[in-house]
C-alpha cells in the first residue's frame, strides 16, 4: 500500500526535493525503517502506547513567520483582553466546507459564551 501511495506524492516530492536542493532521484528507504510524523500535540492527545517506535508525535506544523512579521494590533489586543479565546483549528479537514464550518463555529463559540480565534484550514 506504502509504494501504490507513492505515486500519488510523486509530484509534490519531486517539486519539495527541488526546492530543498535535493537529488532528484533520490531511492526511497526501505518501507520497514521509514520513520512516520504526526503533526498533533501530545498535550492534546497523547501518543499512543501501541504505536511502532517509528511513529513520532513531532507537534504541530506551523508556517515559518517571515523576518520582522508582527501581528496586526487589532489581533493582539484581542488576544490581551479577558477572558482568553479558545483556538479552534481545522489544519486541512473538510476542504470546501468553510462557509458552514464557519457558521457552526459561530454558533458553538456564541452557545458556549466563549471568545475565539479560529484557523481556518485552506483557501475557502
Amino acid at each position: 500500500m506504502l509504494r501504490r501511495a507513492e505515486g500519488v506524492f510523486a509530484g509534490a516530492v519531486a517539486r519539495l526535493r527541488a526546492r530543498l536542493g535535493l537529488p532528484a532521484g533520490a531511492p526511497s528507504a526501505p518501507v520497514d525503517v521509514r520513520p512516520v510524523f504526526h503533526g498533533f500535540s501530545p498535550l492534546v492527545v497523547p501518543r499512543p502506547g501501541d504505536w511502532p517506535a517509528r511513529a513520532e508525535v513531532a507537534g504541530y506544523w506551523w508556517p515559518a513567520r517571515p523576518d520582522g512579521w508582527q501581528p496586526a494590533a487589532e489581533l493582539v489586543d484581542f488576544l490581551q483582553a479577558d477572558p482568553p479565546p479558545v483556538f479552534i483549528g481545522f489544519g486541512s479537514m473538510a476542504p470546501g466546507q468553510g462557509e458552514r464550518l464557519g457558521e457552526l463555529v459561530a454558533a458553538a463559540v456564541e452557545r458556549a459564551g466563549v471568545r475565539a480565534v479560529v484557523q481556518a484550514g485552506g483557501p475557502d
